[in-house]
């Protein structure tokens, strides 16, 4: 037996050990005496590797055998560990109740995806997911796990919207059947819509960017729409009070607003609702049939989700906060709260936050315009 303080077994970093042969490359092998691990010298450590960026990728879409490049071990050994990282997570909705400043949303639309999961033992080997969602964001508030889609789930889900304080001025479905009914239940004077008015607003949309100067007319009635749906934090840090001041801004801005308006409507498709329902069962599919417990795998994607800047740099948490938080996986993970970062964050990112909620915001289903696709009503045309 040798003891060398120097070299400690990667897995259990014990200091007893043995020679054990060497590799094709002639690097010594050594064999632990206490959990009988075998490692060479040269290997990384693996108490130094961070188990939440390994999660990311692995939440991410990464097999476990591609995430043996990250984590020089077993696709068991990784799939074993990230599965017990990921149940030592905090609940999603407990860690945003603890900051979340805004409790009233102008539109939520909740959606739900089956998948394949054996663990609550039905005959299907299927269980459903439900989501409440944002319109405007795609930010998830609440999400409920059930066998199937049943009547059970939405009221469940509409119980935890309801204990966290969580109301909304209008909701969006699919129409499904058992959705509606309990909706009916629970919010019987709530606005209620369905796909067919979200395409109805997206055709009045398109209908503007086809005229020849759709610019003032979109930015006069995003400017309004963003002061009725009453979240004004954003505005009040850049110092816009009124519904003018955001409209100069945004008619200052109005190559880079149009832009955000035509790419959110020519990938509709992709980003209807920031497509979160598909984007989830996208995931899941690849996880094939799973057998145990579901919950910490959706809640820790969920919080991927909603903490991961996009392209543009920006959040869903951002986004339907209108502050600029830097949460990340890793936070959440180890259940930090961080405050919005005043401190060092441009104008420009700001600005670009700003121009992002406003033409989302235009998006909503809510608002219609007089026209009806009338071209002797339009606007536009003089």
């Amino acid at each position: 037996m040798q003891s060398d303080k120097s070299i400690k077994c990667l897995k259990c970093e014990s200091t007893k050990f043995v020679k054990h042969g060497v590799t094709p490359k002639g690097v010594q092998r050594f064999k632990c005496l206490d959990c009988l691990k075998t490692w060479t010298d040269g290997r990384k450590s693996l108490h130094n590797i961070d188990l939440s960026y390994i999660s990311q990728l692995y939440l991410g879409g990464k097999t476990t055998r591609e995430l043996v490049k990250y984590y020089p071990t077993s696709p068991v050994r990784v799939n074993h560990r990230v599965r017990t990282f990921l149940n030592e997570c905090p609940d999603w909705h407990d860690y945003i109740d603890r900051f979340l400043p805004i409790r009233k949303t102008k539109q939520l639309f909740i959606s739900g995806k089956k998948f394949h999961c054996s663990w609550a033992g039905g005959e299907s080997n299927d269980m459903y997911v439900a989501f409440a969602i944002d319109s405007m964001t795609g930010f998830i508030l609440a999400y409920q796990l059930s066998c199937n889609d049943s009547q059970d789930v939405w009221a469940a889900l509409f119980d935890n919207l309801k204990k966290r304080n969580i109301n909304t001025h209008s909701f969006l479905t699919n129409g499904s059947d058992n959705s509606q009914k309990v909706l009916d239940i629970y919010y019987p004077d709530v606005d209620k819509r369905i796909t067919y008015h979200k395409n109805y607003r997206d055709r009045e949309i398109g209908c503007c960017l086809s005229r020849l100067s759709p610019s003032e007319k979109l930015i006069s009635d995003s400017a309004k729409i963003y002061f009725v749906n009453g979240n004004l934090m954003l505005a009040d840090i850049l110092g816009y009070k009124t519904e003018s001041q955001l409209y100069s801004f945004l008619l200052r801005n109005q190559e880079e607003f149009t832009d955000i308006v035509k790419e959110r409507l020519n990938q509709r498709t992709k980003l209807y609702n920031d497509n979160i329902p598909i984007l989830f069962q996208k995931r899941f599919e690849k996880f094939h049939l799973l057998r145990e417990d579901p919950v910490p795998l959706i809640n820790s994607w969920v919080a991927n989700m909603m903490l991961s800047p996009d392209a543009k740099g920006i959040s869903r948490l951002a986004l339907y906060t209108q502050k600029p938080y830097l949460l990340s996986f890793k936070d959440f993970t180890e259940n930090k709260i961080a405050k919005p970062e005043h401190d060092g964050i441009s104008i420009n990112y700001l600005e670009k936050l700003l121009l992002e909620v406003t033409a989302r915001g235009l998006e909503l289903p809510i608002y219609v315009s007089e026209c009806s696709f009338d071209i002797g009503k339009c606007l536009l045309v003089s």
